[in-house]
């Protein structure tokens, strides 16, 4: 109990000796307990206004963070089934991505057929069975960055090269023509260029064909 209540209780009593000090103690210290709930309630209440305005700050950080992130460009490259973004505007209709690194997966599958193709190539020895199956291995790794246009293209010049080389010899010289032609537009990516030259090569160096 504060001085400041000590001192209106002796001033009570004084003005009234014969109020009995118990009551007079309990209606002092109830007066107490009613401040005291008084202070909790109003430290309660600027608790309670204070975490509003804090829940309000942030939903209103996360409201700027999301816009934000809405006006980013997004890029999406699938990989494997995954999809990665980084920067970079692209747009996917009916499931083709255009505007972005070339699908992964797709890249594989195909990279597989013309190695199978390589394979069925008649009168091929052993070793440039396996140097043609190591420059298709290399080019896979080398078109991960390469855009999607031009490395569809790629792609496209070099099944049709190793298809004509098993299949229609006669045609082999106009298609790898068109596979130098596809690496002319891969300036900015020498390795793919240097692989493409390389396979050109030995397609036409009539080590493979019939």
């Amino acid at each position: 109990m504060s001085s400041e209540h000590i001192l209106n209780a002796a001033r009570l009593m004084a003005a009234f000796p014969d109020m009995d000090c118990k009551r007079l103690l309990a209606q002092v210290l109830q007066k107490k307990e009613q401040e005291m709930m008084l202070l909790k309630m109003e430290c309660e209440a600027r608790e309670s206004k204070i975490k509003y305005r804090m829940q309000k700050e942030h939903t209103n950080d996360l409201k700027n963070l999301f816009n934000a992130l809405q006006s980013r460009d997004i890029k999406i490259s699938v990989e494997g089934g995954k999809a990665v973004t980084n920067d970079r505007t692209q747009t996917i209709t009916n499931s083709t991505i255009i505007g972005s690194t070339v699908n992964q997966g797709e890249i594989r599958e195909r990279i597989n057929n013309i190695v199978q193709n390589i394979g069925a190539l008649p009168v091929v020895d052993a070793d440039t069975e396996n140097q043609l199956k190591g420059l298709v291995a290399q080019l896979t790794e080398a078109l991960k960055d390469v855009p999607e246009k031009d490395a569809n293209a790629m792609l496209t010049a070099t099944e049709r090269a190793v298809e004509d080389a098993g299949k229609n010899p006669s045609l082999l010289g106009g298609t790898l023509e068109s596979l130098k032609q596809a690496t002319l537009a891969l300036k900015s990516h020498p390795m793919v260029a240097k692989i493409v030259s390389e396979i050109v090569k030995i397609l036409g160096s009539g080590a493979v064909g019939g």
